[in-house]
């Protein structure tokens, strides 16, 4: 459907994880590189859609919007109101992640390389995951470090990445470094980062940070260091452009989350931090601009969504 302006309509659906929500508005925001679009955005934690909504043909969201002509969502709890909201109002449903329900159910999906996902005519494999960093010139003298905390797949010495980051600091002194922190860094390892150990570093803590000054700084770092186990950070940092490498963290158990930095050390898109030591450089490389990519391949498949501004 088109909007008023002629602009192709697009509902976004969001679960309030910010993760899932840099998938979602880096495609819809590579898809206006490509066509005028007309995003509007709902956040479904507002309300309770159920199968009663589905077989009524009734979303308890957009009364008063146009119809979309793409729903796009990221994240498990997107899924049901994905599927509903299409029933209820048409357009294609366009899922971000590797769904738990069949990919058949789905008009288009996005799906991480490190997922495993299948080859189909509706799937496009991403190279990690979409974000909507976008790139900019570097500062030579600003380097960046993030992060992140145990997880699932990731344990956490505290020990060693605090030495990891202090040796890190002392190769590079010219550099002004900024390091923060997630809201799954352990308050210990806040504690002692707050102390800066030299005159050009500083800490801020991401609770007295707003997102947006982070990813500035992101795009004006010439070289980012990101733990092992915040994989959202080590792609948006790689869609940057910048030099990355990353900070070694214990695996909890193996997965496929866990081995996602050993595949893109094997790729040479990243730099492991005992490799580094050991005499590896820091590449530069391409910047990853996987939204933008995707987003080409998602109207290539959807043809009857019309390109009103293709600038390819």
């Amino acid at each position: 459907m088109v909007g008023n302006d002629t602009s192709t309509v697009i509902w976004r659906l969001v679960d309030g994880k910010p993760g899932h929500d840099r998938q979602s508005a880096g495609l819809v925001a590579a898809l206006g590189e490509h066509i005028a679009v007309n995003p509007i955005t709902f956040d479904i934690r507002l309300v309770r859609v159920g199968l009663w909504h589905y077989a009524r043909a009734r979303v308890p969201f957009g009364k008063h919007a146009p119809d979309p002509a793409l729903i796009i969502g990221a994240g498990r709890a997107c899924q049901w109101p994905l599927l509903a909201a299409r029933r209820a109002r048409g357009g294609r449903a366009i899922y971000l992640m590797k769904p738990a329900w069949p990919l058949w159910c789905f008009d288009y999906c996005v799906i991480p390389d490190h997922d495993d996902a299948p080859q189909r005519a509706n799937v496009c494999i991403s190279e990690g995951v979409l974000n909507d960093m976008t790139r900019a010139d570097p500062d030579a003298d600003t380097g960046l470090i993030l992060l992140g905390g145990p997880s699932a797949h990731f344990g956490w010495d505290e020990r060693g990445v605090l030495r990891q980051i202090h040796t890190i600091i002392d190769a590079f002194p010219d550099k002004h470094w900024l390091v923060t922190d997630s809201r799954r860094t352990p308050a210990t390892t806040r504690k002692a980062l707050a102390v800066p150990a030299n005159r050009n570093v500083e800490f801020i803590s991401a609770d007295a940070m707003h997102s947006d000054d982070l990813r500035r700084h992101m795009r004006r770092a010439e070289m980012i260091w990101v733990s092992a186990d915040s994989v959202s950070m080590i792609y948006e940092a790689l869609t940057t452009g910048a030099r990355v490498g990353l900070i070694d963290v214990p695996p909890a158990r193996a997965s496929r989350i866990s081995h996602i930095g050993d595949r893109l050390a094997a790729r040479e898109r990243v730099t492991r931090f005992s490799d580094w030591q050991a005499g590896a450089a820091l590449g530069v490389h391409p910047p990853l601009d996987e939204a933008r990519r995707c987003a080409g391949l998602l109207l290539a498949a959807l043809p009857d969504i019309r390109a009103a501004d293709d600038r390819d």
